[in-house]
């Protein structure tokens, strides 16, 4: 990536911009494979903007949708921070579960990984699970900003 300071407000380091980058990554699903593989991401500073597009072919398992790959940790700042961002989808009307729908991609603190955040009738803090998905006819679209702790 291309390296540069750039200076805001100030020109102590507490205001220096020090890191500017972009470029691609590899996404891996924690069950079964995707149909496409690679994100895209911009890096300013500690701040990550990372987006990817996903095609579920194991939708039998009733683990967590998990993308692994995050160019870089998500930064938790000891508190079990999380990043949400935002998610559209292809062919997912077809998602089960009475109430179940995506709402977000959340990134959780201290992570290289994405889940898909729902709102579910008496459920808290759900996440989409492979089985949610009642076809392999399916593609997500992700995107999300987090700040990395590198």
């Amino acid at each position: 990536g291309i390296i540069m300071s750039l200076f805001l407000g100030g020109t102590s380091s507490a205001n220096e911009c020090h890191d500017y980058e972009e470029g691609s990554f590899t996404m891996s699903l924690s069950q079964g494979s995707n149909t496409s593989n690679s994100g895209r991401y911009v890096k300013i500073g500690t701040m990550v903007l990372a987006a990817g597009d996903i095609s579920l072919d194991n939708i039998s398992s009733g683990s967590t949708v998990q993308i692994n790959g995050l160019p870089f940790t998500s930064d938790g700042g000891g508190v079990g921070r999380s990043y949400n961002g935002a998610i559209r989808g292809y062919n997912c009307s077809n998602i089960s579960g009475s109430g179940m729908r995506p709402t977000n991609a959340v990134i959780h603190g201290d992570n290289t990984n994405v889940q898909f955040g729902t709102f579910e009738s008496a459920q808290a803090w759900s996440m989409m699970a492979y089985n949610d998905f009642t076809s392999t006819n399916n593609a997500v679209r992700w995107s999300c900003v987090y700040k990395s702790n590198d």
